[in-house]
């Protein structure tokens, strides 16, 4: 080998070394180990529709809880009030069928722990649905269920109908469920925290952070890059092309 070629090797070794030192690290879901499956299997959607048109919608109503397990998997969160992820096709919020939106939450002996009608955005995405602070917040341990519902008015052979979807999650405490989590976050960026928590199978918190960044960001490639291989990696590839709205505005 020359030395001009030799030169242009080196430079070559030089620029893709720099490059793999500044690759945004992946947010790829682990799914947590040691809870067992769900009574039912999260992430389940109640059929139907309000419309023909509503029907047709592909992807129809959707939860962001992981699918990766065949029994179920838990949605693991360390905060005593979350947030919850559904997509809302635009039929659905366009539908003159439709009467209200709501979202329940329920501890795994059916009590009810928080229930609130949302309103609908006026286009199709992901919206965010938080569980406020001024309401009582999950436990650590407890099994909670939660349903998002759309619920249709009667048509003219009087039927309603109601279109669902449900996940379960957990509340854990982070310095026994993750003991090196704790002191991690004191050392992590804003950008590395998604990849941290679903490193660590904390689903909630993955999510959240990453919308809250993309929702600052909605340009950011390499966060765009991030949230595709969150919802690959958690059997959620379907919905990885669709837009993230601003939270649900709950009333």
């Amino acid at each position: 080998m020359n030395l001009k070629a030799f030169k242009w090797a080196v430079g070559a070794l030089t620029l893709n070394l720099v490059a793999l030192s500044v690759s945004p690290a992946l947010a790829g879901f682990t799914p947590p180990s040691g809870l067992g499956a769900p009574p039912t299997t999260g992430g389940g959607v109640r059929s139907g529709s309000c419309s023909p048109a509503d029907a047709m919608a592909q992807p129809g109503l959707s939860s962001l809880v992981p699918a990766v397990s065949p029994e179920g998997d838990w949605s693991v969160t360390t905060r005593e009030h979350p947030d919850f992820f559904v997509y809302v096709p635009a039929v659905a919020a366009e539908s003159a069928e439709l009467v209200v939106a709501e979202f329940v939450v329920r501890d795994n002996e059916w009590n009810e722990i928080y229930r609130s009608s949302v309103e609908l955005p006026e286009e199709a995405g992901i919206v965010k649905i938080s569980l406020p602070e001024t309401e009582k917040g999950l436990e650590v341990g407890t099994q909670y269920r939660w349903h998002f519902a759309l619920n249709c008015a009667a048509n003219e052979r009087g039927i309603s109908n109601e279109i669902a979807v449900e996940g379960w999650t957990q509340r854990v405490e982070a310095s026994e469920f993750a003991p090196s989590l704790v002191s991690e976050l004191d050392t992590t960026t804003d950008r590395d925290l998604a990849e941290l928590y679903a490193d660590r199978g904390i689903w909630h918190e993955a999510v959240s952070t990453l919308a809250q960044l993309r929702a600052a960001n909605p340009d950011d490639a390499t966060l765009a890059t991030q949230w595709n291989e969150l919802l690959e990696t958690a059997g959620l590839s379907h919905l990885v092309e669709l837009p993230l709205l601003t939270s649900a505005s709950e009333f």
